[in-house]
């Protein structure tokens, strides 16, 4: 009786304000019969506040910007570990009209304010699932647990000063240290988390890569204390199952697995978008079945929701309203931008 009754409110909720928020697809780049719109692997992409749409590829090893109407404007094609190198374009981000890319195998944030061939450093010490950009000094990563550190995320300074470390925990208790490699890897899957921060950035974001069924989101103060959750419920919600990531090679699993993975949480004028994808995989192959929107405003009520005609989109970066996206169905690499508006 529960279950219908909070159904029912997240339909009157819906139905009440989606007309506040609209999602639509702008802008879509890629042409195999271009050369300078030829995309092997898009790692990062970002539209910057000048309306120029940045794509970084690791597929083809190249950073590109491009003006809003699809005109290459610069390219660097440079691949290595020394000054102006890349090895990858991981989560891209804009800050005080610089950009920052983070390229994970070089252990480095690179940054820019002129153009994509002359770059200044952040050095760091691991690499990082993601970095986020919450101001020139401050930067959220989150990074999978493992023996020594049970943390999952935390905020530190250019110079590399933690200034908060939390999330100590999955969906199934306290993490604890241990040297059993299948539940390091067990717990390096299911204790991944989704983050973002609020306009003001006073206030963390954190959700599970891999959700419960019945999960949550958590808002921490920057501090790193614990300031409510917000409970959520989506009867299409799978749970990875946890014996597919058994390491005992005779268990092989050869039927089809259903779960959902949290793909991108974003903080916008007032709001939590959540970007969600219904994955299925079979005999170790992984697709995407759907992939839909989910908007909850701070107090947890679910006052949006958009299933994407594209069933099988993968986020990159957000910025101003605009988000950048690929599909994994496509076999013609394209990058696609939706315009996310919201009435104030």
């Amino acid at each position: 009786m529960k279950k219908y009754l909070f159904l029912s409110f997240l339909l009157i909720s819906i139905v009440l304000n989606s007309k506040e928020i609209d999602v639509k697809l702008v802008k879509t780049i890629g042409d195999e019969k271009s050369e300078n719109h030829i995309f092997f692997r898009i790692s990062g992409a970002i539209v910057n506040p000048n309306k120029e749409i940045i794509v970084g590829d690791s597929g083809g090893n190249f950073i590109a910007k491009y003006s809003w109407n699809g005109k290459l404007l610069e390219k660097n094609s440079r691949k290595g570990q020394g000054p102006n190198d890349f090895l990858d374009y991981s989560d891209l981000d804009y800050c005080d009209s610089k950009l920052y890319i983070y390229d994970y195998n070089n252990y480095r944030i690179a940054i820019s304010d002129k153009n994509l061939k002359e770059f200044s450093y952040i050095k760091l010490m691991e690499s990082y699932q993601n970095v986020i950009v919450m101001d020139s000094n401050n930067f959220l990563m989150s990074y999978i647990n493992d023996v020594g550190d049970p943390y999952s995320l935390k905020i530190m300074d250019r110079k590399g000063e933690v200034k908060a470390k939390f999330f100590d925990f999955d969906q199934f208790g306290k993490l604890k240290k241990t040297n059993d490699l299948d539940k390091i890897m067990k717990r390096a899957v299911l204790s991944k988390v989704v983050a973002t921060y609020s306009k003001d950035k006073q206030k963390i974001v954190v959700g599970f890569r891999f959700p419960k069924r019945n999960s949550n989101f958590y808002i921490y103060s920057k501090a790193g204390k614990l300031i409510k959750k917000i409970s959520w419920y989506d009867e299409e919600n799978k749970e990875f199952p946890i014996y597919k990531l058994s390491l005992d090679k005779k268990k092989k699993i050869s039927k089809k697995i259903e779960y959902t993975y949290i793909n991108k949480l974003v903080c916008y004028k007032g709001y939590i978008l959540a970007f969600i994808n219904n994955n299925m995989s079979y005999k170790g192959e992984a697709q995407t079945t759907k992939t839909k929107l989910f908007v909850f405003d701070w107090e947890g009520n679910l006052v949006h929701r958009k299933d994407f005609t594209k069933k099988s989109l993968s986020f990159r970066s957000f910025c101003d309203g605009y988000i950048t996206c690929i599909s994994e169905n496509d076999e013609d690499v394209k990058l696609y931008i939706y315009k996310i508006n919201i009435k104030e």
